[in-house]
């Protein structure tokens, strides 16, 4: 029995630490989501301060990619001046949306004018498209196809490299 009880922890902390040990390895920027292959959820936000806002509906029938970004998030403010540019080189191409997450609206503006952003933004102070996007990290970005569908999600700070050999798998594809 003594052995029995001894065993017991050590198989314990053998079968965690091998179920931990696998999930670290793992890149989290990738992690499958549910939504893949799923229309994008809806979402109807008004802009932050004066800049117009952001639904569904007026999404475009091309690849486009929705940013979510947050002043207090140091990736998003890293990320979004590569982004502004890949938007002022493909922008005919694919559509560019951001999505303001859980913050305050001048924040959020000075961020917006910081990174010269001017592709169009959403203003989400109660983090509810996040929600139905399944975001768990900031920033997130999601592409979606021409006909509504969510094609690929990444959760942290894109390269412009990266960004733009993502955009193009797409486009290819």
């Amino acid at each position: 029995m003594r052995r029995f009880l001894f065993g017991l922890p050590v198989l314990l902390f053998a079968v965690l630490a091998g179920y931990f040990l696998v999930g670290l390895g793992r890149d989290p920027s990738v992690l499958p989501s549910a939504l893949i292959d799923r229309p994008a959820p809806a979402f109807d936000l008004p802009g932050p301060g004066p800049r117009a806002g952001l639904a569904t509906a007026d999404l475009p029938g091309r690849v486009t990619l929705v940013n979510f970004f947050a002043s207090w998030c140091v990736p998003c403010r890293k990320e979004m001046p590569a982004f502004e540019r890949v938007h002022r080189r493909l922008g005919s191409r694919v559509a560019f949306l951001g999505i303001n997450h859980q913050d305050q609206q001048e924040p959020a503006l000075q961020l917006l004018r910081e990174t010269g952003v001017s592709y169009p933004a959403g203003y989400d102070p109660a983090g509810k498209a996040a929600l139905a996007y399944g975001l768990f990290g900031m920033p997130t970005t999601v592409f979606i196809s021409p006909d509504g569908r969510i094609l690929k999600r990444r959760t942290g700070e894109m390269s412009e490299s990266e960004l733009e050999t993502a955009i193009q798998q797409l486009l290819v594809s």
